[in-house]
């Protein structure tokens, strides 16, 4: 890992190449990351890293205080590492057995592709088993599949790969049955993750725990140990409250992770049966009108949403100013407060629900003479009892995808002009990348600025060749 210079200036840019071979000095080919970090707001992190994650803490079931210590070339590692593989409910190796190709297989196969697992049946009880048709297609993706279940209903779609946040709609088909007469209905499996576990206990922080303080920047020097502090949301009043929650449907898929409408509701802390929070019934707009929240239940699926707003306390008196201005006469009477619905009650909870262009949300409304198609398509789930077992032979899943690489913002100092701006630039990352590749001679550039700290710069790069050979370096620079 070579620099460009010895030292740099405050935003200078710096140049860095890393030339990549093998011990046979043959360039090396892979995939790597790069961070630089201000050593005096944020020393680096020395004791865990790319080696110690995969090849130690990864097969051990408790806590390691300093990983990097057992890959230290020093006499007494062996040793503590026979120590530390023991205390974790390890033993022994049987050489000689596997010498001889006798050892145990794993119990379970690799995982080698994302997977969505489900089960379709008859919802009459002692149906005969048979074998169900399920379409598999993706939700602003190109996706599109067709498997078949076995005998007992079961069915695998494998070979997905897709960033997190891609969804995938699933629908039971009986071949032999007829259009309105469908009445299979799906599982989806419920995806299991490992439970994490957190080891540092998390500490107040005192007010001696601030060391020279700069703005919006904290030095936090407390036995090497990392602290994570709760985030601090500022948001501002909105229809008189700031006890409110907005969502889109980035928001939905990727940081709630929920996957339905009534996980959704529960996230909200909106009770899925009786749809009300903390005792009072919920208001719910659909598309700017009013609908009763288990009507909306029944057609409305999370692939639906478009973005949702939450106020959990709205006053009554905005409540019915909303209705009057939207509603129809007949459903303003419902919730006017001389009709005793929401009279006496100083703030209600309000759900305002924006669907997609997909989604007509005219089914969801008691008016259905508005036009003659929606009015053709209502009277088709109802006569045929499809309006609520319509929607049980199909379902959409958000599985947990891969995540995609994304571009960490840095100023660039690249006119006198932007070297000169008096907006302080306190950045204690200075930089992250990830996604680096070496050219065909085992070369890899790569740059950034420095900030106006005069310190010294921690370069970590981290990552893993074709050939499956770890690797991690480290590199300071300094800034005067």
């Amino acid at each position: 890992m070579q620099p460009d210079e010895v030292s740099y200036d405050k935003r200078q840019k710096v140049n860095i190449l890393i030339d990549m071979r093998d011990n046979n000095n043959k360039p090396l080919e892979g995939n790597f990351s790069i961070s630089v970090t201000d050593d005096y707001y944020i020393p680096a992190d020395t004791s865990r890293n790319i080696l110690t994650t995969l090849l130690l803490t990864s097969e051990l079931k408790g806590y390691v205080n300093n990983p990097w210590y057992y890959f230290r070339n020093e006499p007494q590692t062996p040793a503590a590492l026979d120590l530390l593989m023991m205390t974790h409910g390890w033993r022994r190796y049987n050489i000689p057995g596997i010498i001889k190709n006798n050892y145990k297989m794993p119990i379970l196969d690799f995982e080698r592709y994302m997977q969505i697992t489900g089960k379709a049946f008859d919802k009459f009880i002692f149906a005969k088993k048979k074998k169900y048709r399920i379409s598999v297609s993706g939700v602003n993706n190109k996706y599109d599949k067709r498997i078949y279940t076995n005998k007992n209903g079961y069915f695998a779609a494998d070979s997905i790969e897709f960033e997190n946040g891609t969804g995938f709609r699933l629908r039971a088909f009986d071949e032999k049955a007829a259009w309105h007469d469908q009445s299979q209905q799906i599982r989806i499996e419920k995806e299991n993750f490992p439970e994490v576990r957190v080891f540092v206990i998390q500490e107040k922080i005192t007010e001696n725990s601030a060391i020279d303080v700069i703005p919006q920047e904290y030095n936090l020097s407390i036995t090497g140990n990392t602290y994570q502090l709760k985030p601090v949301v500022v948001t501002a009043s909105y229809l008189g409250t700031m006890d409110y929650s907005r969502y889109n449907i980035e928001d939905i898929h990727k940081d709630i992770q929920v996957r339905t409408f009534e996980d959704l509701l529960e996230h909200l802390g909106i009770n899925k049966w009786s749809l009300e929070h903390h005792g009072s019934s919920v208001i719910a707009y659909i598309d700017g009108r009013w609908i009763p929240l288990d009507e909306a239940m029944v057609f409305l699926k999370l692939h639906n949403i478009k973005g949702i707003l939450f106020i959990k306390d709205m006053s009554s008196e905005t409540a019915n100013d909303l209705l009057y201005g939207i509603y129809h006469t007949k459903f303003t009477k419902r919730l006017n407060p001389a009709y005793g619905a929401i009279a006496g009650i100083f703030t209600v909870p309000f759900l305002d629900i924006t669907t997609n262009d997909e989604f007509d949300s005219r089914q969801l409304y008691r008016n259905f003479n508005e036009d003659e198609r929606f009015t053709e398509i209502y009277q088709r789930r109802v006569m045929y009892g499809q309006n609520r077992q319509y929607e049980k032979n199909r379902d959409v899943i958000y599985p947990l995808g891969y995540q995609v690489p994304v571009e960490y913002y840095a100023p660039k100092y690249e006119t006198k002009q932007a070297q000169d701006n008096e907006i302080p630039d306190s950045r204690t990352t200075i930089h992250w990348q990830t996604g680096l590749r070496p050219d065909k001679n085992g070369q890899m550039p790569f740059s950034f600025y420095t900030a106006d700290t005069s310190s010294e710069y921690t370069i970590v790069m981290e990552g893993v060749s074709n050939t499956g050979k770890i690797i991690y370096e480290t590199k300071k620079i300094k800034v005067k």
